[in-house]
């Protein structure tokens, strides 16, 4: 079997070219938010932020008030905190809620950018199957073994 082979070098082989058309080529939209600075991550930012900083000045609003004389009551330190807390959540919400999103979009793009890819190699692929002529054989043993089969009577 190697003694068959020509005596020539191996050459490397070519890379497989598809044979595109222009009428089978899909434009792949993408996404149109690519970066992190929206207007809602943006927002999300801006929330947090006031979040810690309402949750800080109604903490010690609270410790100035029950270490000292405070010119705050009690409930309404507790009140700018609660604020503050329910900010804090709202801007993280914000943010997890965005990413979220774009993430969703970039995987959109990718399964889309997958999907146009197998469209291209289906239609590349796209050609009748020759039969092997094992398979022919293997074919032509089963319609003569049918004609060859003896019919047992009940005698």
């Amino acid at each position: 079997m190697l003694a068959s082979l020509p005596d020539t070098q191996p050459s490397a082989t070519p890379a497989p070219h598809l044979d595109i058309t222009p009428d089978t080529v899909t434009t792949i939209e993408t996404p149109s938010r690519t970066k992190p600075a929206d207007e809602p991550f943006v927002w999300g930012q801006v929330l947090a932020y006031l979040g810690v900083l309402g949750l800080t000045g109604g903490a010690a609003m609270i410790i100035w008030g029950y270490f000292g004389d405070s010119p705050v009551d009690g409930p309404t330190a507790w009140l700018v905190a609660a604020a503050g807390q329910m900010l804090l959540f709202l801007g993280v919400i914000t943010i997890v809620s965005n990413g979220i999103d774009q993430t969703n979009q970039d995987v959109i793009c990718q399964v889309r950018k997958l999907g146009d890819q197998l469209l291209r190699i289906e239609q590349a692929t796209d050609h009748p199957r020759v039969p092997s002529p094992k398979s022919n054989s293997i074919t032509e043993d089963a319609q003569a073994g049918e004609t060859d089969r003896v019919k047992v009577s009940d005698a």
